[in-house]
């Protein structure tokens, strides 16, 4: 939002509330933007008719094949918080320059916004959508929605280049207006990191909320093994159930609550080692580059990887030190052993990891974004 202040005189943002624990950090986001009008939609059973309505219609609309009807009830189909925003949409009345949207609940609502304004439209494509299902129905459905909307569109951006040259399979083309952009963050968010005082060599992995099914559980099994060697550190909404799962009540761990993303980008710098797990679950999560890699590496952080297809092509084409480990207990072990060794020998430096993922920075990476803003 602050890179689209330096460009537009006025900003509006349309998000939900979860009605969750991150509501309080919406409340955050509030105060730091209060230049930005912010119009919050409930994602929750409150208003209950209006909870109602959108449960029903996505309801009836996956049970009737909607393929050959109207792009409308596709994307109904797909995404109950489509039908909410769209709802909300038709009520502003406002003219944009541009609308960007960033998750597919919001595409096809921007897209008809932005044909009722002559507003020029831009996507922003963190994921590979039709390639989070494992339903072959809602992949075709997704396709087709994403297909006529990305054509329409006056910009779309791609988080990794696999995502680009998944969607441009799909298509069957590409587009001068189609932007390649590592999702980096500003550099000002992060502190170089700092000599770290534990005599245990400091581990942290991160995300919204920590649970089974991520690919945790074989490398929580065996840093449990390396209680004399690493400290294990994660940061994520934990709940009783899931951490007596995840069997997260070993000496060597240690449970943080949910951080914004400043606090934890600045928490980040008393680690050596952080860890990348992606379990390759789906097409997206194969070929994705997560903003966890990302911040490990622009947090200085030596890098342990799960070798998905878009982590792979990340750190092989960078100048970064890391390790990727096949997610199987054996291997993990022989890799975990290797990098305790690494570190300890002082062949890593953090500063030097540090520097080299600057030019991942957001300062560094967002002019094509403001370039097509501006023509």
């Amino acid at each position: 939002m602050d890179l689209a202040a330096a460009v537009f005189r006025e900003i509006h943002l349309v998000q939900f509330s979860l009605g969750g624990w991150s509501d309080g950090f919406t409340a955050k986001l509030k105060i730091e933007f209060s230049h930005v009008e912010i119009f919050e939609l409930s994602a929750t059973k409150k208003p209950i008719f209006q909870w109602l309505f959108s449960t029903m219609i996505n309801y009836l609309l996956n049970k009737v094949n909607v393929e050959n009807l109207s792009l409308k009830l596709i994307a109904f189909s797909l995404n109950k918080r489509t039908i909410i925003l769209n709802r909300f949409l038709k009520k502003l009345d406002y003219h944009y320059d541009f609308i960007v949207a960033h998750n597919p609940g919001a595409f096809f609502p921007a897209f008809q916004l932005a044909q009722r304004l002559s507003s020029k439209l831009g996507l922003d494509l963190e994921d590979y959508h039709p390639g989070e299902y494992n339903d072959e129905r809602l992949t075709m459905r997704m396709k087709k929605l994403m297909s006529l909307i990305m054509l329409n569109a006056n910009y779309c951006s791609f988080a990794s280049p696999l995502i680009r040259k998944e969607f441009e399979l799909d298509l069957g083309v590409t587009n001068e207006n189609w932007l390649t952009i590592i999702n980096g963050f500003p550099k000002i968010e992060f502190e170089k990191p700092v000599p770290v005082k534990s005599q245990k060599i400091k581990m942290v992995w991160f995300s919204q909320n920590i649970t089974p099914g991520r690919g945790l559980e074989n490398f929580i099994s065996v840093i449990s093994e390396f209680s004399s060697e690493i400290e294990f550190h994660l940061v994520g909404f934990l709940t009783e159930p899931h951490k007596a799962k995840l069997c997260l009540d070993k000496c060597n761990f240690v449970v943080h609550k949910p951080m914004d993303q400043r606090e934890l980008h600045v928490f980040l710098k008393s680690f050596q080692v952080g860890l990348a797990i992606e379990p390759g679950k789906d097409l997206n999560n194969e070929i994705a580059v997560s903003n966890k890699l990302i911040t490990y590496c622009q947090a200085g952080l030596f890098v342990v990887a799960t070798p998905t297809r878009g982590q792979i092509s990340f750190l092989t084409s960078s100048n970064l030190d890391y390790v990727i480990i096949k997610n199987e207990v054996d291997e993990i072990k022989l890799g975990i052993t290797e990098v305790i060794k690494h570190i300890r020998n002082g062949e890593f430096n953090g500063c030097e990891q540090y520097e080299k993922a600057q030019i991942f920075s957001w300062e560094t990476i967002n002019y094509p974004l403001v370039d097509v803003w501006k023509r």
